[in-house]
């Protein structure tokens, strides 16, 4: 039996994990992780579409995301993923159709366009980033509301600041692997997409206080992967962010700086 190269070793673990990051019974944590370890390796070992899937089919697939919603973060968090994850992004409206002929519009889902296993990778990240960015925005609507009696402007606030610290992660990561989008994935779309319209994708109505705690959750859930919910395994809330804030702030009024610390 002769032994693997170092090669075949780093793509049958590269498989692995792509497997680990679509296995229904792996954590939401560990999906991402494996998924972004897997690009990781990828772009390290510089190792070819048709090297990972060797007599398989090397057809750009179209990725449903899996998420409906008139929520315009959603819309603008996709293609930030997307483009970190070597895949174009469009999205798709769906509608609800009723007997007398009239539908409804339910909202719209992305849909990743790419090679099977960027678009799996940009589907996970995208799931697990809205789930913890749109639940922290309306944690933070809440206490907002439960503090000052109103909370206008409050989730956009809150979701400005997270699309941008997301940005900032995952552009990061993308520079230093020096991820591009294939030619060939670039070219299809190009064509592909030739009759699309154009839907809007703005936040308005930004509200103040919040930017910031969105920016620095976004940081922290792409930085750790804490995307549950368990103690010890969460993003901290905006209220907790705040006294995190102050906390360290009186520190260092106070001359005690610890060595080595790092948010």
């Amino acid at each position: 039996m002769e032994e693997k190269t170092e090669r075949e070793s780093i793509i049958e673990r590269i498989k692995k994990l792509m497997n680990l990051s679509t296995n229904k019974g792996a954590t939401e944590a560990e999906a991402v992780q494996a998924a972004l370890m897997a690009q990781k390796l990828i772009a390290d070992y510089d190792v070819g579409q048709d090297e990972l899937h060797e007599g398989e089919s090397r057809e750009i697939e179209k990725m449903p995301s899996g998420i409906v919603t008139k929520n315009n973060f959603a819309k603008i968090l996709a293609p930030i993923v997307a483009r970190n994850f070597r895949c174009r992004c469009y999205s798709n409206t769906t509608y609800a159709n009723y007997h007398s002929g009239r539908r409804r519009s339910l909202g719209t889902e992305a849909y990743f366009y790419g090679y099977r296993s960027d678009a799996e990778a940009a589907k996970i990240t995208y799931q697990m980033l809205y789930k913890v960015g749109n639940r922290l925005a309306n944690r933070a609507v809440r206490e907002a509301r439960e503090e000052f009696g109103t909370a206008a402007g409050v989730y956009n606030s809150f979701a400005s600041g997270f699309l941008a610290g997301v940005e900032d992660e995952l552009s990061i990561q993308c520079k230093a692997l020096m991820l591009v989008i294939p030619k060939e994935v670039d070219e299809s779309y190009v064509e592909f997409s030739r009759d699309f319209g154009h839907i809007d994708a703005s936040l308005r109505n930004v509200g103040w206080g919040y930017y910031d705690e969105g920016r620095q959750a976004a940081r922290d859930a792409v930085r750790s992967r804490r995307m549950g919910e368990g103690d010890g395994n969460r993003v901290l809330s905006p209220a907790e962010v705040r006294a995190e804030a102050a906390r360290e702030a009186a520190s260092l009024n106070s001359g005690e700086r610890g060595e080595g610390r790092h948010r």
